[in-house]
């Protein structure tokens, strides 16, 4: 009897340890389903009238390049990657998920990033108002929003806020020494040590153009857990 019970309570916590995986791994986080599916989800607002629009945000694959609305990076792995070339239109492009961390443990996050600025330089206001920028000329025009960041809020947050109070952590923002251009990167964040200590966030990964052609990709999102 006594061997059963040691025998039931490996196997239960094999159990536990295996569902643990499950929960903290990102569904579809290589894009390989081809689509946005396993959580995600993309926002589009119109910088000419500021209105919802479709979003520019897309998942392309390397066989796909040469659209004029495909994002030239060769994914990294796999097949797949998301994309947004935001061209035909200046505004605010938004990709996002729900994500679990788990309870008392140090919690990872890790992407694949490229991007390309065809603008002069990033101009990164805080700030998600997109029109097209006003002035004499596009370099020194007012109300510049050249940027893309990559954020962590509350689950319970406006997908398009940048209150404090609901942008827990920022894991990646432009500034006007970003440089134009960058091919696929791996990038690795420690959300315990950034002080995430929520177990149900969102990641959000936005872009904000009023100057020129701007492209982000992304791929391979990937979450891991250790032992404090």
């Amino acid at each position: 009897m006594r061997g059963l019970r040691v025998g039931l309570a490996v196997g239960l916590a094999a159990v536990v340890a295996v569902a643990a995986v499950a929960v903290a791994q990102p569904r579809n986080g290589g894009f390989e389903t081809r689509d946005f599916s396993g959580g995600w989800k993309t926002v589009g607002v119109d910088g000419f009238s500021g209105a919802p629009a479709p979003s520019q945000w897309e998942v392309y694959g390397s066989a796909d390049r040469g659209g004029a609305s495909t994002v030239d990076f060769t994914p990294p792995q796999g097949l797949f990657a998301a994309g947004v070339h935001q061209e035909d239109r200046p505004g605010l492009d938004i990709l996002h998920r729900k994500l679990r961390l788990a309870k008392g443990k140090i919690n990872k996050l890790s992407f694949f990033l490229a991007w390309e600025n065809i603008a002069a330089n990033f101009h990164s206001p805080r700030s998600f108002r997109c029109r097209r920028a006003k002035g004499p000329s596009r370099a020194g025009a007012r109300n510049r929003n050249q940027q893309f960041r990559i954020d962590i809020l509350k689950a319970n947050a406006p997908i398009r806020s940048l209150r404090r109070k609901h942008v827990l952590t920022t894991l990646v923002k432009t500034t006007n020494r970003t440089r134009d251009k960058r091919g696929f990167r791996k990038q690795t964040f420690n959300l315990t040590r950034e002080g995430v200590r929520k177990r149900r966030v969102q990641l959000r990964v936005a872009t904000c153009v009023n100057l020129a052609p701007l492209a982000v990709a992304i791929d391979q999102v990937k979450q891991r857990t250790k032992r404090r």
